[in-house]
């Protein structure tokens, strides 16, 4: 009996699931969303699925004047610590919309393979610290480039140096 409990609400999930990506799909084609996701979805590592939480999350890109704005906004911004003449700079802040931050860090793991020139930045920053904070500094640049697309409504054409 418990074993058939437990079957049932795998399949009940397994449901509901595709439901939710059904109704993502559907939301994905509307006119509020559709040039935006196929703008997206031309960015190395940028899915479907990822490119519908940021459009719904960020809404207006327009509303972040700089990239700054919207890598606060995102989290992906350092801990800093100032007092008089010493400043020290720490870890990722807490600060910030962790969905966002969680997705970004995800899909720069996956840019690093997709895209020589994020591949190439990657292996430069490890020189000087460890992977995971290299990683960060991927991330903000994948999220310059969701930027651009978004602000300029152009495809993002891959290079080697960028």
């Amino acid at each position: 009996m418990a074993m058939q409990t437990q079957i049932n609400e795998l399949v009940f999930l397994l449901d509901q699931t595709k439901q939710i990506d059904t109704a993502i799909k559907e939301l994905s084609k509307t006119n509020r969303y559709n040039k935006n996701v196929q703008l997206l979805l031309s960015i190395p590592s940028i899915g479907l699925l990822t490119a519908m939480m940021f459009l719904t999350e960020i809404d207006d890109i327009s509303r972040f004047k700089r990239l700054d704005e919207l890598c606060s906004y995102c989290g992906i911004v350092p801990n800093c610590h100032s007092s008089g003449e010493r400043e020290s700079v720490g870890e990722l802040s807490r600060r910030g919309n962790a969905i966002i931050k969680k997705n970004l860090i995800e899909c720069a793991w996956v840019a690093v393979k997709k895209n020589p020139a994020l591949l190439l930045y990657y292996k430069q920053q490890i020189k000087h610290m460890k992977g995971q904070k290299a990683i960060i500094k991927v991330a903000r640049k994948l999220l310059s480039r969701i930027r651009y697309v978004l602000m300029n409504q152009k495809e993002y054409m891959m290079g080697i140096i960028e």
